[in-house]
């Protein structure tokens, strides 16, 4: 019997994660299973071991979508692929540009000030940059304003995935470049600038020339 296919769309927290799944989840053969805080395969939003849902994902038709943003707090893509590797699996990491993203993460007030997400956020997306060189093809390491900008970005994507979508992603508000002050803007690109360089310089996905 062929391997089940798996989506993961991975990343940090508001980085338009909940966007992208919405898109790919209208792709003809999908079934999209959102994080949960307590399902049949979702406990407090990180994903239960793989052999308790085994059989969930085995009876779930087509392409199975999950999005197990939580996992990389506690670990690494190579981590997750290594316990789904009898699985035909593709691992999605989108990032965002971190002030949006701290912006975000004020309006949820899941943060105070920037030095709360700025080390954090390098953090995990480091995880990302760590695993790239094992996991080859398998993660697709996608920037989230390309795909707010480039249908062709969406498309392209989705061609990866084996998947047709018509984009349903929206223009970013760009909230954090417009709201944060200058001073918390610096910080948090100081701190992240290397790190947002790396993932950029790794893309999968790129708007034309």
């Amino acid at each position: 019997m062929p391997a089940t296919r798996l989506v993961m769309i991975l990343g940090f927290q508001r980085s338009g994660t909940t966007a992208l799944f919405d898109t790919l989840a209208s792709a003809p053969g999908v079934s999209p299973r959102h994080e949960h805080a307590d399902d049949d395969l979702y406990d407090d939003y990180f994903l239960r071991p793989e052999p308790q849902i085994r059989s969930v994902l085995a009876a779930l038709p087509g392409t199975v979508l999950l999005k197990p943003v939580r996992e990389s707090r506690r670990r690494s893509p190579l981590e997750v692929a290594e316990e789904y590797r009898d699985y035909d699996l593709s691992m999605i990491w989108l990032y965002r540009d971190p002030v949006n993203v701290y912006q975000s993460w004020l309006e949820k007030q899941w943060v105070t000030n920037p030095e709360g997400i700025g080390q954090h956020w390098v953090s995990r997306n480091k995880k990302c940059l760590a695993s790239r060189a094992a996991l080859g093809d398998t993660l697709l390491i996608v920037r989230y304003e390309d795909l707010v900008t480039s249908a062709a970005c969406v498309a392209a994507l989705a061609g990866r995935l084996g998947l047709t979508v018509e984009s349903t992603l929206r223009a970013d508000s760009n909230a954090g470049r417009a709201r944060v002050t200058a001073v918390d803007q610096q910080s948090i690109d100081a701190a992240t600038r290397a790190t947002l360089e790396q993932l950029d310089h790794a893309r999968s996905i790129r708007p034309p020339a």
